[in-house]
């Protein structure tokens, strides 16, 4: 078989075995719906397709970076259907059969993001965030500089240092979590635009290094590990996207993943030892963790629709409220209108909602596959397309994807919305100059 011929055959496999994984997904379905326990197939599955997205999007790495976030929830999975340890300290929707859907909606994500495969950037060395340009003026330039360190020092006065205090660091923390807004998401979002406003000179770049800093400092002293991980993905983005090789791609993701478990162990007043990295619980025979606690919230979603406690109209409601979460602070919209929300104004959790449980309450089984399939689909054309504003919204769901997968799914619109908005006022006084 002669090399083009060999490629075109390998291409066709290629389809040919997602669409069969798609296919496959309608038995499945039936089959967990069914109350079969499909875990030894589903696993397995999960698995490969995982290890062929690291292959096919090697030249899109912060997309690696994504699915390997999810799959880690994936992994927290395996303790309770291998080893029948309980996932989170609640009991109440503790449910095989529940978790049974969890493990099928992250076969029909993968599923979703296998499909937008095809769409793959073949290109190598490509950095996401350098397609980001943006005209503006001086006055342009001093406001945004204003701005950034005016959010800086409010966002810096916000808080207690959990460090200070070790035998009361926990409770710190909480208070913490009661008294600190959105500010340093939004001096995220803000440093997300510096390498296209400022100039990427000495002073420039040591500008960029120095707020990362404070605000890495924020986030370790108040315990703020996931305001860390979307200023991590920023720092990635601007230093790292697409210029290291994928062992060490990995090796820096499974580094960045152990110094959450440690920042998680100093807001704990816990030592950090091994026996901590899956579950903060000690000797309990239930994991306690972030991860463990998402997934109890995904089982107690998929339980309330179930029971019919979540009804259709509910679902409904949720896409509204989705939409209306870009524009309206979400503080201001009812429970039902907002995931996870709904469903943790039912009974207690740990906190948390995964996205693509919220993807199935208001769009269903069909609407978790689209939405990995677009999602995936959207990211390579970024990388592809000399776009300015799409390179930027992209970067927005890349940097902030820690958020919305794990807590707050609204970010998804309410940030990329909020970055056009930034991008236009920004740009507006040399738009204007030529109107």
């Amino acid at each position: 078989m002669k090399g083009k011929e060999r490629l075109i055959f390998l291409s066709y496999l290629k389809e040919s075995i997602i669409f069969l994984l798609l296919i496959i997904s309608i038995p499945l379905g039936v089959l967990t719906q069914g109350g079969v326990d499909t875990y030894w197939v589903i696993i397995p599955l999960v698995f490969l397709m995982q290890g062929y997205l690291i292959f096919c999007f090697k030249n899109t790495q912060m997309l690696i970076i994504l699915t390997l976030y999810v799959f880690i929830y994936f992994l927290y999975l395996l303790p309770y259907f291998y080893g029948g340890i309980q996932l989170s300290q609640y009991s109440q929707f503790q449910n095989r059969l529940y978790f049974s859907n969890i493990l099928f909606l992250f076969y029909l994500f993968y599923t979703g993001l296998l499909l937008a495969s095809k769409k793959k950037v073949e290109l190598s060395g490509i950095k996401l965030i350098d397609k980001i340009h943006i005209k503006t003026s001086t006055i342009g330039k001093s406001f945004y500089l204003l701005m950034l360190f005016f959010l800086l020092i409010l966002t810096l006065r916000q808080g207690e240092n959990v460090l200070a205090n070790t035998s009361n660091s926990y409770e710190i923390y909480k208070q913490n979590l009661d008294n600190t807004n959105s500010l340093p998401l939004f001096m995220v979002l803000l440093l997300l635009f510096f390498p296209s406003i400022i100039n990427r000179n000495k002073i420039g770049k040591l500008c960029f290094i120095v707020v990362n800093i404070c605000m890495a400092y924020f986030c370790i002293t108040r315990g703020m590990r996931m305001i860390l991980a979307p200023l991590g993905m920023l720092i990635f983005s601007f230093y790292f996207d697409n210029k290291i090789k994928i062992r060490s791609l990995l090796l820096l993701f499974i580094a960045g993943f152990l110094v959450l478990v440690f920042i998680n162990a100093l807001k704990m007043n816990m030592n950090f030892q091994a026996q901590n990295i899956l579950s903060e619980g000690g000797d309990n025979d239930f994991i306690i963790s972030h991860h463990a606690d998402n997934l109890y919230v995904a089982s107690a979603g998929i339980g309330l629709v179930k029971q019919d406690i979540i009804t259709f109209w509910d679902r409904v409601m949720l896409n509204i409220g989705f939409v209306a979460e870009t524009l309206v602070p979400p503080s201001w919209l009812s429970n039902n209108l907002k995931y996870p929300h709904i469903i943790t104004k039912f009974l207690p959790t740990g906190g948390g909602g995964l996205c693509i449980v919220g993807a199935y309450l208001m769009w269903g089984y069909v609407g978790v596959i689209c939405f990995g399939y677009l999602l995936g689909c959207f990211i390579c054309s970024s990388y592809k397309k000399n776009s300015s504003l799409q390179a930027l919204i992209c970067s927005v769901l890349l940097v902030f994807f820690p958020r919305w997968i794990s807590y707050d799914f609204h970010i998804i619109l309410r940030f990329s919305f909020l970055a056009l908005v930034l991008y236009f006022v920004l740009s507006w006084p040399i738009k204007k100059k030529y109107l």
